[in-house]
């Protein structure tokens, strides 16, 4: 979002999944069931918040409740449609592991980052 923000031209690896989970979120948050096969288990958002907070709660669902919770599944939404495509981009975000699918780059090799969220520029790719 900060990227967008800036005025660069950002896109998103993954970009159309996060749509699809800011749009279960939606459902959710307004009492509608989802059929997103990550929340379909789920009756409403608070249900998702409860759970991401147990233990055994994967730290994909911690992030997409911070997420939606900090800045809406509309304005999450919004965003994802706002992007580029990676070829047209000017800093590519992603998660390391992303980064290393869309780079083919090892983790932890010059142009990766330890961080949760990862930009590179599209033209230090291999």
């Amino acid at each position: 979002m900060q990227a967008a923000a800036t005025g660069r031209r950002p896109a998103l690896v993954g970009a159309r999944r996060h749509r699809r989970r800011a749009e279960a979120a939606q459902d959710l948050l307004a009492g509608r069931p989802t059929t997103h096969p990550e929340l379909v288990a789920f009756k409403d958002w608070d249900q998702v918040r409860e759970h991401s907070t147990q233990d055994d709660a994967s730290g994909n669902l911690q992030v997409l409740v911070k997420l939606i919770d900090e800045h809406s599944p509309e304005q999450i939404i919004r965003m994802v449609g706002g992007l580029v495509d990676e070829r047209s981009a000017d800093v590519v975000i992603s998660r390391p592991t992303k980064l290393r699918a869309a780079s083919g780059t090892a983790f932890g090799s010059p142009g990766t980052s330890a961080n949760p969220d990862s930009t590179r520029s599209p033209a230090r790719q291999s």
